[in-house]
Protein backbone atom coordinates (compact mmCIF):
# COMPACT_ATOMS: atom_id res chain seq x y z
CA UNK A 1 0.00 0.00 0.00
CA UNK A 2 1.52 3.25 -1.14
CA UNK A 3 1.74 5.79 1.69
CA UNK A 4 2.03 8.81 -0.60
CA UNK A 5 -0.92 8.11 -2.87
CA UNK A 6 -3.49 5.45 -2.13
CA UNK A 7 -4.04 4.50 -5.78
CA UNK A 8 -6.59 1.92 -6.91
CA UNK A 9 -5.33 -1.67 -6.76
CA UNK A 10 -6.80 -5.16 -6.49
CA UNK A 11 -5.52 -5.25 -2.90
CA UNK A 12 -8.21 -4.18 -0.41
CA UNK A 13 -6.23 -4.87 2.75
CA UNK A 14 -3.51 -6.75 4.58
CA UNK A 15 -3.80 -9.44 7.24
CA UNK A 16 -1.05 -9.90 9.81
CA UNK A 17 -1.08 -13.64 10.51
CA UNK A 18 1.87 -13.76 12.88
CA UNK A 19 5.31 -12.38 13.59
CA UNK A 20 6.70 -11.06 10.28
CA UNK A 21 3.97 -12.91 8.35
CA UNK A 22 1.51 -10.88 6.26
CA UNK A 23 -0.82 -11.53 3.33
CA UNK A 24 -2.70 -9.25 0.97
CA UNK A 25 -6.47 -9.53 0.53
CA UNK A 26 -8.80 -8.82 -2.39
CA UNK A 27 -11.74 -8.31 0.00
CA UNK A 28 -12.32 -5.71 2.74
CA UNK A 29 -14.80 -7.95 4.59
CA UNK A 30 -13.50 -8.92 8.03
CA UNK A 31 -14.20 -11.81 10.38
CA UNK A 32 -12.99 -12.55 13.90
CA UNK A 33 -9.91 -14.74 14.17
CA UNK A 34 -7.73 -14.88 17.29
CA UNK A 35 -4.20 -13.54 16.89
CA UNK A 36 -4.76 -11.86 13.53
CA UNK A 37 -4.86 -8.16 12.65
CA UNK A 38 -6.66 -6.63 9.65
CA UNK A 39 -5.52 -3.44 7.92
CA UNK A 40 -8.21 -2.23 5.50
CA UNK A 41 -7.38 0.09 2.60
CA UNK A 42 -9.38 3.31 2.60
CA UNK A 43 -10.20 5.68 -0.25
CA UNK A 44 -7.43 7.18 -2.38
CA UNK A 45 -6.50 10.79 -1.71
CA UNK A 46 -4.79 13.71 -3.41
CA UNK A 47 -2.44 15.97 -1.46
CA UNK A 48 -2.66 19.52 -2.84
CA UNK A 49 -0.78 22.42 -1.22
CA UNK A 50 -0.61 20.60 2.12
CA UNK A 51 -4.35 19.74 2.15
CA UNK A 52 -5.96 16.34 1.65
CA UNK A 53 -8.78 15.69 -0.82
CA UNK A 54 -10.42 12.25 -0.68
CA UNK A 55 -10.95 10.89 -4.21
CA UNK A 56 -14.26 9.11 -4.97
CA UNK A 57 -14.37 7.87 -8.55
CA UNK A 58 -17.91 7.38 -9.87
CA UNK A 59 -19.39 10.03 -7.55
CA UNK A 60 -20.32 13.72 -7.67
CA UNK A 61 -20.87 16.48 -5.10
CA UNK A 62 -23.92 18.73 -5.09
CA UNK A 63 -24.18 22.53 -5.28
CA UNK A 64 -21.76 24.91 -6.93
CA UNK A 65 -19.68 27.60 -5.22
CA UNK A 66 -19.94 29.68 -8.43
CA UNK A 67 -20.57 29.30 -12.14
CA UNK A 68 -16.81 29.15 -12.80
CA UNK A 69 -15.47 26.08 -14.59
CA UNK A 70 -11.79 25.18 -14.21
CA UNK A 71 -9.66 23.44 -16.82
CA UNK A 72 -7.39 21.68 -14.31
CA UNK A 73 -7.84 19.91 -11.01
CA UNK A 74 -5.09 22.09 -9.49
CA UNK A 75 -6.88 25.34 -10.36
CA UNK A 76 -10.17 24.03 -8.95
CA UNK A 77 -8.51 22.83 -5.74
CA UNK A 78 -6.71 26.16 -5.32
CA UNK A 79 -10.06 27.97 -5.64
CA UNK A 80 -11.67 25.53 -3.21
CA UNK A 81 -9.02 26.15 -0.56
CA UNK A 82 -9.67 29.90 -0.67
CA UNK A 83 -13.47 29.54 -0.31
CA UNK A 84 -15.13 28.95 3.05
CA UNK A 85 -18.21 27.64 1.16
CA UNK A 86 -16.29 24.98 -0.78
CA UNK A 87 -16.46 21.37 0.46
CA UNK A 88 -14.82 19.76 -2.56
CA UNK A 89 -14.24 19.59 -6.30
CA UNK A 90 -15.94 17.47 -8.96
CA UNK A 91 -14.36 16.44 -12.25
CA UNK A 92 -17.34 16.62 -14.59
CA UNK A 93 -15.48 15.85 -17.82
CA UNK A 94 -12.22 16.36 -19.68
CA UNK A 95 -10.80 19.73 -18.60
CA UNK A 96 -14.01 20.49 -16.68
CA UNK A 97 -13.76 20.85 -12.88
CA UNK A 98 -16.24 22.61 -10.57
CA UNK A 99 -16.03 23.65 -6.92
CA UNK A 100 -18.91 22.37 -4.79
CA UNK A 101 -20.78 23.42 -1.65
CA UNK A 102 -22.40 20.05 -0.88
CA UNK A 103 -21.19 17.55 1.72
CA UNK A 104 -23.04 14.51 0.36
CA UNK A 105 -21.76 12.46 -2.57
CA UNK A 106 -24.07 10.79 -5.08
CA UNK A 107 -23.31 8.08 -7.60
CA UNK A 108 -22.46 9.43 -11.05
CA UNK A 109 -20.46 6.99 -13.19
CA UNK A 110 -18.62 9.51 -15.38
CA UNK A 111 -17.53 11.89 -12.61
CA UNK A 112 -14.95 11.96 -9.83
CA UNK A 113 -15.51 13.81 -6.56
CA UNK A 114 -12.65 15.18 -4.43
CA UNK A 115 -13.83 15.88 -0.87
CA UNK A 116 -11.91 18.64 0.89
CA UNK A 117 -10.23 17.42 4.04
CA UNK A 118 -7.83 18.85 6.55
CA UNK A 119 -4.28 20.06 6.48
CA UNK A 120 -1.40 17.65 5.97
CA UNK A 121 -0.41 15.89 9.16
CA UNK A 122 3.16 16.83 10.04
CA UNK A 123 3.17 15.31 13.52
CA UNK A 124 1.51 12.12 14.71
CA UNK A 125 1.04 10.85 18.25
CA UNK A 126 -0.86 7.85 19.54
CA UNK A 127 -0.68 5.55 22.53
CA UNK A 128 -1.28 1.85 23.02
CA UNK A 129 -0.59 -0.85 25.56
CA UNK A 130 1.61 -3.90 25.13
CA UNK A 131 3.37 -6.26 27.51
CA UNK A 132 2.01 -4.55 30.62
CA UNK A 133 3.23 -1.09 29.58
CA UNK A 134 1.71 1.90 27.85
CA UNK A 135 3.63 3.01 24.74
CA UNK A 136 3.49 6.35 22.95
CA UNK A 137 4.33 6.75 19.27
CA UNK A 138 5.53 10.18 18.10
CA UNK A 139 6.45 11.11 14.55
CA UNK A 140 8.79 12.68 13.54
CA UNK A 141 10.75 12.27 16.77
CA UNK A 142 13.83 10.43 18.05
CA UNK A 143 15.03 9.34 21.46
CA UNK A 144 18.34 10.74 22.69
Amino acid sequence: INAEYGGATACKGITKEGTKKYRTNKSATTSTKKGMHAYIQGSPYVLYKKYYFTEKEGYTLSGYVSSTKYTTKSKAMAACLTSSKCNGVTKEGTKNYRTNTGYTISEYSTRTAYLKGGAKVNHQTYSSTYGGYSWTFKYPRTLR
